[in-house]
């Protein structure tokens, strides 16, 4: 009984938060299971550091994205990749699967304003300071 709550616990360990809102590892486990297997992709963007930094920009993109009410291609998910998915909810899936599409027409945006890596990482440590992000763990940085 007692591994299965220390198990628990670090499923649902705090990653970062960004304003009111908080992530954790089972949020991450989503976003890259939907990232992978729904939309073929390891990271939204090829100026990602590593996954942890994509995964905090898909969320502050996604911040970005709803206050501009920026379009994007809405999707859903097909019924072979909620049985590959079957760990997380439909709700879940499809929740995760709009996420990633608004950051991605976000991000899609701002690749083509900031050509290079360095200039699109500097929009990127702008955006995190606008919604105040704060990493909880030492060792994804």
């Amino acid at each position: 009984m007692l591994f299965a709550h220390a198990e628990r616990t670090e499923l649902n360990k705090v990653l970062f938060s960004a304003g009111e809102q908080s992530w954790t590892s089972r949020d991450m486990d989503l976003y890259e299971s939907v990232l992978s297997d729904i939309y073929k992709k390891k990271r939204l963007t090829e100026f990602s550091k590593n996954e942890f930094d994509d995964f905090i920009l898909s969320r502050v993109s996604l911040k970005e994205a709803d206050v501009f009410q920026i379009s994007y291609d809405k999707r859903s998910p097909t019924e072979v990749e909620r049985k590959k998915l079957s760990a997380f909810t439909k709700d879940e899936l499809d929740r995760e699967v709009m996420a990633i599409a608004k950051a991605q027409a976000l991000i899609e945006i701002k690749e083509t304003q900031h050509k290079d890596a360095v200039r699109f990482n500097t929009w990127f440590e702008l955006m995190k300071r606008k919604y105040v992000v704060r990493i909880k763990t030492g060792e994804n940085k």
